[in-house]
């Protein structure tokens, strides 16, 4: 019987391929752990931008409601906060996280048109805790005319 420290039919891997093996994996993981962080960040990003059209909508709709009823020769503005998920909060409650402040002037012009039930609103929308604007607008908004027939 020989020696087992003699023996030529031995398996398993020498220490050149245990560390050729370790390598391609630790590169492997790296790469997989750079791409989770880019996905991260967009993720991030994308939560963010659904805040803001969810706030944006909720605006705009405020902003039908008192064109509706405002005299279209007076300017107008108004405050509204949003918490973290972009549901309206009073302005003094501790829940807000973003304020939308909205500014109209009257008698917005564009090119080839001119009307008097029409405002150029400003819409700008800001971190309450950064006090830092994350997304502002311009737009046009023009009264819808009152049915034929219809009294005011």
């Amino acid at each position: 019987m020989k020696p087992l420290f003699f023996a030529k039919d031995q398996s398993g891997m020498t220490l050149v391929e245990v560390t050729l093996a370790l390598g391609i994996t630790a590169f492997a993981a790296v790469t997989i752990m750079g791409l989770l962080t880019v996905a991260l960040g967009h993720n991030t990003d994308s939560a963010e931008r659904a805040i803001f059209v969810n706030i944006y909508r909720n605006v705009t709709e405020a902003i039908k409601t008192t064109t509706e009823s405002s005299d279209p020769s007076l300017a107008w503005t108004q405050e509204l906060t949003y918490d973290r998920e972009a549901v309206p909060t009073g302005a003094t409650n501790s829940s807000a996280h973003y304020r939308a402040e909205i500014s109209a002037q009257p008698s917005a012009t564009w090119p080839g048109a001119t009307s008097t039930d029409a405002w150029n609103v400003n819409v700008k929308v800001i971190s309450i805790p950064k006090d830092q604007s994350v997304f502002e607008r311009n737009l046009i908004f023009v009264k819808e005319p009152l049915a034929s027939g219809t009294n005011p």
